[in-house]
């Protein structure tokens, strides 16, 4: 199968190409915005039942959770008490799969680029909620009415768009990746 044609990979290259280029000011507010409405709502939901059934199902010590178990736990803090962003037109939370993933990925970024600004930060943020968003106007709403929930089958391409971005990885890597 031809990859280069996959819907999920031209919605990426579009966004990623426009992400190429400075954020506005005005769409670093609104990243920045949502980035801490998401933080917030993890911050609220990290006691949650829910949240604390997704650590234990990590099985490890604390100090030793990797990026995918991070990613899991924040995730579910994100989304534990609904009060993530929604966005009816993807009809999706975007926020919480690629803020739980921006925020999992951070220590391994800051190793390997210490240089990484809040500005690239915000804009990955960007490029995954973006890809999200363009994928689940492409899918509609018969997405949903078919059972499955965007926020969780979008959430993963819009996360890998994001961790793509964060990682410096090359168009081909970010295919794989996606």
């Amino acid at each position: 199968m031809n990859n280069d044609h996959l819907p999920f990979l031209e919605a990426w290259d579009t966004c990623a190409a426009r992400a190429a280029t400075q954020l506005s000011p005005r769409a670093l507010e609104a990243a920045r915005r949502s980035w801490f409405d998401t933080a917030a709502a993890m911050a609220a939901g990290g006691h949650e039942n829910c949240t604390r059934a997704a650590f234990q199902s990590c099985a490890v010590e604390p100090d030793a959770l990797g990026a995918g178990d991070a990613a899991l736990v924040l995730g579910t803090a994100s989304h534990a008490l609904d009060y993530d962003d929604v966005c009816m037109l993807a009809t999706c939370h975007p926020s919480a799969p690629v803020v739980a993933t921006l925020m999992a990925i951070l220590p391994l970024v800051e190793r390997a680029r210490p240089e990484t600004s809040y500005g690239q930060l915000l804009a990955a943020y960007a490029l995954g909620t973006e890809t999200m968003l363009r994928l689940g106007q492409w899918l509609g709403f018969r997405h949903y009415t078919l059972g499955f929930h965007a926020t969780s089958t979008l959430g993963a391409i819009g996360s890998a768009a994001s961790a793509s971005r964060m990682l410096g990885l090359t168009s081909a890597q970010a295919h794989d990746a996606l």
